[in-house]
């Protein structure tokens, strides 16, 4: 039992590590970056790849707010893919800080904007 514990238990351990560093530097390239209505800069990262065209998507969408920010648990969202304009409500499914940022993770499905 105790051979099988320790290798378990330190996949598990490298895997917590893992999830924090994706969550501290994002490989998805940067969408949009802008500011808050109270003056906070972000950043927005997520894949924008499709592997066919479709009437909606589910995304998944990586904000970095500058400072400790409570996100908010549902942003309206709208960004244009492939040349084709997509919107709707992505909540939010975690959020940490560190090194003075907030880094929260959205997700949710866009519908064509017709």
């Amino acid at each position: 039992m105790k051979r099988l514990f320790i290798p378990l238990l330190t996949i598990v351990l490298l895997s917590l590590s893992f999830h924090t560093y994706a969550a501290e530097s994002p490989h998805s390239p940067l969408i949009a970056t802008g500011y808050t209505s109270e003056g906070i800069y972000y950043e927005v990262h997520g894949d924008t790849s499709l592997p066919y065209r479709s009437d909606h998507i589910t995304v998944t969408r990586q904000v970095t707010y500058d400072g400790k920010v409570t996100p908010e648990q549902q942003i309206s969202w709208t960004e244009s893919i492939g040349g084709v304009t997509y919107t709707g409500t992505l909540n939010l499914f975690q959020s940490s800080y560190r090194n003075n940022k907030t880094i929260a993770g959205y997700r949710g499905t866009l519908y064509v904007k017709r």
